[in-house]
């Protein structure tokens, strides 16, 4: 996909509900054997269910969870954001697995010379919030040593403004036993 399109979603309001839309067509466009993907399940962003031989109602074997951290939060609602994911991803008495996503979205409208945060500097606070958050105790750990490159930063216009806007992601699952 063009990365302009992209740069363009990321810039608005709906990136969220985009990445959701994305992640659940490329789970449902791959050969799921006896499995398939449901999305919004219990308040769960999408849900891998089984599907039973047998002709039984499909049952949950995976949660998908996603967040996303702005350019323009303050550190402490980026915390909040990320705190907010760990929580929704403890492990749960039924033994259902849970894994996350994080975004992180460096997106602004600002002349250089008023930007507060290079995507650099973005990329390294939130992975230094998101590492501390994850390892304080949570059944998690982050998947990468790094905040991941999924868009790179560059410019899109939005009507007659310029917007600079690149995407940085992560991946939480469970700890090793």
């Amino acid at each position: 996909m063009d990365p302009s399109i992209i740069r363009t979603v990321f810039a608005g309001a709906a990136a969220e509900q985009w990445f959701n839309a994305e992640l659940f067509r490329h789970i449902a466009s791959t050969e799921l054997k006896g499995l398939t993907v449901y999305p919004e399940v219990g308040k769960r962003d999408l849900a891998v269910l089984v599907v039973p031989a047998d002709g039984g109602p499909p049952y949950p074997e995976l949660f998908v969870e996603v967040k996303l951290v702005y350019y323009n939060y303050r550190g402490s609602t980026r915390d909040a954001k990320i705190a907010k994911l760990v929580e929704q991803m403890k492990p749960r008495r039924d033994g259902i697995r849970c894994i996350g996503f994080l975004l992180g979205i460096y997106a602004h409208y600002e002349r250089p010379e008023d930007v507060r945060e290079s995507f650099a500097s973005f990329r390294r606070d939130v992975y230094t919030r998101a590492k501390r958050i994850v390892d304080d105790g949570s059944a998690f750990r982050l998947a990468k040593p790094t905040m991941e490159t999924f868009v790179p930063e560059g410019a899109v216009r939005i009507g007659d403004r310029l917007a600079h806007v690149g995407v940085v992601a992560q991946y939480l699952v469970p700890k090793s036993k």
